[in-house]
């Protein structure tokens, strides 16, 4: 039950420890406890508690796979290949495990050998599912074929089952924010959550998505109301965390100055209350940002720099609900040493957004603007030539000079 909310996340982590230690004979207990430290950051341990499992030649189902999925996280992908190149040795004929390797092969940045692997997945479960399809939209979307993925979000969208229209909808989204039509995409996230008929953690993310787009829109109300919402749809989840992080920029933008370090201050007491790095992460971006929009360089670099040391060195997916937040910390401090005129460790922190593997695909905003920022940045520094290819490359994006709808 204490694994339901991120509240409770450090509950859960005690009991499923406590119950161990009564029965350290039991895989699924073991199993869940691996999962839940993956969940919180601790990688280390997680693995630890997988590699128990497996040398122990347990069948438990998944076994590998999160132990693949653990050693991306730490930037670790050659041993999370042998991982699950060792399974498929085994079971040459498991389409999960040549799924999964796709997905680990993505998060490595290798998007054809990644789907390669889910062709062979295909091959062998002809009607597919809903895993493997969406490894492969994150695949086209690491190669920039947007209307690859576009093809597949949309065959999501039509679906019977409500995970994967609402899947299908962000997905719409995602490609529509490259394109640069920000109220097109906040539609779509409305038809994101409108496929389930009850609130659930689902719903509250598409909400808060659409709430930091209506920020991004300087849409302060419009921010604030989607926010609010996101968080009584799924009370302590991390949709609601994150759409408290958007609810205090917005105050903010409103120059409701106090309202704004109000909910940060509670943002930084749910944090304070849990192990691990991702929710004082989450919090220490925050003070980062309002500090930036009230003009402290100083505070906002200081803030956002130990919130990017808090990052995993892999972004990695989990619950489905908590995307990783490396693009968004990365240009946040990027602009905060912009504004502070240190160029060159902007010119790092928007090189990362564009440059680094998968986790741009979940902030494309944020990946887009890192070309505009870093077309200012060559242009200040005399590299006239990378101005122009830069700013080329962002108006392929953006042709509107560049202003999002």
């Amino acid at each position: 039950r204490y694994s339901r909310t991120w509240r409770t996340y450090a509950l859960s982590l005690d009991a499923f420890r406590t119950a161990l230690e009564l029965d350290p004979g039991s895989a699924g207990l073991r199993y869940q406890l691996a999962l839940l430290y993956g969940r919180g950051e601790f990688y280390e341990a997680a693995i630890s508690e997988l590699d128990v499992l497996r040398k122990a030649n347990n069948r438990y189902v998944g076994i590998e796979h999160s132990l693949a999925n653990m050693h991306a996280a730490r930037g670790e992908f050659e041993e999370g290949q042998q991982v699950l190149q060792t399974l498929l040795q085994k079971e040459p004929q498991n389409w999960m495990s040549h799924t999964v390797m796709g997905w680990h092969l993505t998060s490595w940045g290798k998007s054809e050998d990644a789907l390669a692997a889910y062709d062979r997945a295909s091959a062998l479960r002809p009607g597919g599912s809903l895993f493997l399809q969406s490894g492969r939209w994150r695949a086209r979307m690491l190669a920039h074929d947007w209307q690859a993925a576009d093809a597949i979000a949309r065959e999501q969208t039509v679906s019977n089952v409500p995970y994967a229209q609402w899947l299908g909808f962000k997905h719409l989204a995602t490609t529509t924010m490259l394109r640069g039509n920000i109220s097109e995409a906040r539609a779509l996230f409305e038809q994101a959550a409108a496929t389930y008929s009850e609130p659930n953690a689902f719903t509250a993310m598409a909400r808060q998505r659409s709430a930091w787009l209506s920020l991004e829109q300087n849409n302060y109300a419009q921010a604030i109301e989607e926010s609010e919402r996101a968080e009584s749809e799924a009370p302590d989840s991390w949709p609601a965390w994150e759409a408290m992080f958007v609810r205090a920029l917005a105050e903010q933008g409103r120059g409701h100055a106090d309202v704004a370090d109000d909910i940060a201050a509670s943002l930084g007491d749910l944090a304070s209350k849990q192990p691990g790095a991702v929710g004082s992460r989450l919090h220490t971006h925050l003070l980062g940002a309002l500090a930036l929009a009230r003009g402290d360089t100083a505070t906002a670099i200081e803030q956002m720099a130990t919130a990017a040391g808090l990052l995993s060195e892999i972004g990695v997916v989990w619950d489905f609900q908590r995307e990783p937040d490396h693009a968004p910390v990365w240009f946040d401090l990027g602009r905060a040493y912009l504004a502070g005129g240190q160029l060159e460790l902007a010119r790092d922190m928007f090189t990362r957004v564009v440059e680094r593997r998968l986790e741009h695909i979940y902030f494309p905003v944020q990946f887009v603007r890192s070309h505009h920022y870093l077309a200012q940045i060559a242009q200040q520094t005399g590299d006239d030539a990378g101005a122009r290819r830069l700013r080329s490359q962002y108006a392929d994006f953006w042709p509107d000079s560049g202003a999002a709808r």
